[in-house]
């Protein structure tokens, strides 16, 4: 009788310590991520570019592509001067096969590459080459093809320079 006692405190000692760890979102999924993602659905919070770009990244790292595009259109929303986040949304909406959109945000993160590193702004002729050729339009992914080996060609070049 006297460990049933004992054991019966353990538990309900436990059950209170632990009972502020697990919320209602992360025990019906089995992502625990999910939990402290905003989600369309909350009305109340009012997230910033910073909470929705970091969210887009984890989504991203989680390779959950279309849902990291959510994020970042969020994040552009608010403030869309960013290449970074253009050229993150515009890998996220190619790898999620929308080419379309992925072209367009291609081309918004092209006109502000200036902020981009020389490996960004070929990435972004990279992504705008895959969507075209996705698209059909061979000549212009060319075009874009070329444009990503000379800035690569040009960084190479750089980098052998100051050896």
């Amino acid at each position: 009788m006297k460990y049933i006692k004992i054991l019966l405190v353990i538990l309900i000692a436990c059950s209170i310590v632990f009972s502020g760890c697990v919320d209602e979102k992360s025990s019906s999924n089995d992502n625990s991520k999910a939990s402290t993602t905003p989600t369309k659905k909350d009305a109340t919070p009012t997230y910033t570019y910073e909470d929705y770009f970091n969210m887009g990244l984890e989504m991203e790292h989680d390779e959950r592509y279309a849902e990291a595009a959510e994020y970042y259109q969020d994040a552009l929303d608010l403030d869309s001067s960013d290449a970074d986040t253009w050229l993150y949304y515009s890998r996220c909406l190619i790898e999620s096969k929308q080419y379309k959109k992925g072209l367009d945000a291609c081309d918004n993160t092209i006109e502000l590459s200036s902020q981009l590193h020389p490996l960004s702004q070929a990435e972004v002729w990279h992504l705008k080459y895959v969507a075209l050729d996705a698209l059909g339009r061979h000549s212009e992914a060319e075009e874009a093809y070329d444009t990503w080996d000379r800035i690569m060609t040009a960084h190479v070049n750089e980098f052998k320079r100051n050896l």
